[in-house]
């Protein structure tokens, strides 16, 4: 008995349920169709949008639409920007730095060409310096540290010489500026060294000029920086 109880209550319940959906889907479509509207779900989506009533549901979907267009026109400007600034360093590369040779550039002007060096102006070595290879726009990759470590020790001395060569690289930045030093421009990489000197503990900011260039693909490596 209980059990055929149950089946009356859950019958009945499900039956109301049923009723009030369908009342609900038979209210829309009444409203849809006195309002003007195309569908029920759009004016559904009209109530979703808060939209008073036909003509503020299309102007708020026009609105969209046209939103829509610009930033879909926006972006394909952007890559064609994008595009064609690649495609301009891609000619320079090609056009200014044959593959085969290394590339100086030397701010007192001491630089000659040889069978494997081809001198380069300013201009061009701040190309080079702009499309090195490096960890985002003010990292150096760790062979780029070693390099410029291993550089600078040679025009140093004793302990000091010892230091640089042995110490490890902290926080190394390689970037162009127009004012080191407030005495030339170039392209140069800076360090900070931590390590031993004299049995001490010691940190020790190190910088250099890149001064050598090799083209590695589409980017530069430092071949070589000076003081």
């Amino acid at each position: 008995m209980k059990a055929i109880r149950s089946l009356i209550l859950y019958c009945i319940a499900g039956f109301a349920i049923f009723a009030y959906f369908s009342y609900e889907d038979w209210l829309d479509q009444i409203n849809a169709s006195l309002d003007g509207y195309a569908s029920v779900e759009n004016y559904r989506e009209a109530q979703k949008l808060g939209a008073s009533d036909r003509e503020a549901y299309l102007a708020i979907k026009k609105a969209a639409a046209e939103k829509a267009q610009k930033e879909k026109e926006e972006k394909e400007r952007l890559a064609r920007i994008k595009a064609e600034k690649e495609k301009t360093r891609l000619e320079a590369l090609n056009r200014d730095f044959p593959e085969g040779k290394d590339y100086a550039y030397y701010t007192d002007g001491s630089c000659k060409d040889s069978q494997t060096t081809t001198c380069i102006d300013q201009a061009k070595a701040q190309f080079a310096c702009a499309n090195l290879r490096k960890l985002g726009s003010n990292g150096m990759f760790p062979s780029q540290e070693r390099l410029l470590a291993k550089n600078l020790a040679t025009f140093r001395r004793g302990a000091e010489a010892q230091f640089i060569s042995s110490a490890n690289t902290q926080n190394g930045v390689i970037l162009w500026t127009e004012n080191f030093a407030k005495t030339f421009e170039a392209c140069f990489a800076q360090a900070t060294l931590a390590g031993t000197m004299n049995g001490t503990s010691k940190t020790m900011n190190i910088q250099g000029k890149a001064c050598v260039f090799s083209r590695d693909g589409d980017r530069f490596e430092v071949k070589f920086f000076c003081t």
